[in-house]
């Protein structure tokens, strides 16, 4: 999975967070949905910051939306036709399931 991430630095509490920055004023749910992504066992904490809040994410959280994308992420891959009828991503992730240009619709 290829990703960039855009902050990690040690927070004042000394645990070492990656960060996802938005420009918008108001965190959105693919804001919180993308960085839960970004987590891996190195990192303590996850945060969506934009210019008027810092959000740290709570560890179930994460852990839901990683076990929720590892789902999709396998049915996608094994059975994309099933996929299509399963579940519709939020409009926001993913920009072919709001028209009928989606790739996985084409194998």
């Amino acid at each position: 999975m290829g990703m960039r991430i855009d902050l990690i630095f040690l927070s004042p509490s000394g645990r070492l967070r990656v960060c996802e920055v938005k420009s918008g004023k108001c965190v959105t749910e693919a804001d919180k949905i993308q960085a839960a992504l970004y987590w891996r066992t190195k990192y303590h904490e996850v945060c969506v910051s934009t210019k008027q809040t810092d959000l740290l994410l709570t560890p179930s959280y994460i852990q839901e939306q990683q076990a929720k994308a590892n789902v999709r992420i396998n049915l996608l891959s094994t059975r994309p036709d099933l996929a299509v009828s399963q579940f519709t991503p939020h409009p926001a992730a993913c920009k072919y399931c709001v028209n009928t240009d989606c790739p996985f619709l084409k194998r």
